[in-house]
């Protein structure tokens, strides 16, 4: 007798998972400074700290597609169009291979380019 094994459970990635995959992503990327947070108040941008990176990212589901949003300092020097090109590549592949989910747009904000070195 053979038994068919049905299996009816599902996986779901939150999106402060997605969130954090990205900022991961983006935190190692050539020209990325860091994230800052979109809810900019009185126009002052600063550099989110390493542990609210995520915060820098908005993910939004649509028709099962994620959407991300991606709030950046650029390194001064760069190729800015370059960098956001790199990036929405670098996320877009990363993002696929990990979690195996349909990525729709990349949209890359750049906040700010920092001249100072760190």
């Amino acid at each position: 007798m053979e038994f068919e094994e049905k299996s009816h459970s599902q996986i779901l990635i939150s999106d402060t998972a997605i969130a954090e995959i990205v900022s991961h992503v983006t935190s190692e990327c050539y020209g990325i400074v860091g994230l800052v947070n979109p809810s900019i108040k009185d126009g002052i941008i600063k550099l989110l700290h390493k542990d609210h990176q995520s915060k820098g990212v908005i993910v939004e589901r649509d028709e099962g597609k994620i959407n991300i949003k991606i709030y950046v300092i650029a390194q001064y020097g760069t190729n800015l169009k370059q960098v956001a090109k790199s990036l929405r590549n670098t996320v877009r592949f990363n993002l696929e291979k990990l979690t195996s989910l349909t990525i729709g747009k990349i949209n890359i904000y750049i906040q700010k380019v920092n001249i100072q070195s760190i």
